[in-house]
């Protein structure tokens, strides 16, 4: 099993799921960096 500093996404899924603010960044392969609310308002 992942620890929480091991499994990035599983923690923002979780956090989503018990009310809290996540956060997301995400990088493409042409370099573009973007962050967005991983959780809805």
């Amino acid at each position: 099993m992942l620890s929480e500093r091991e499994d990035a996404y599983g923690r923002e899924i979780y956090d989503c799921y018990r009310g809290k603010n996540s956060y997301e960044i995400v990088e493409r392969d042409d370099g573009y960096i973007d962050i967005s609310s991983g959780s809805p308002d």
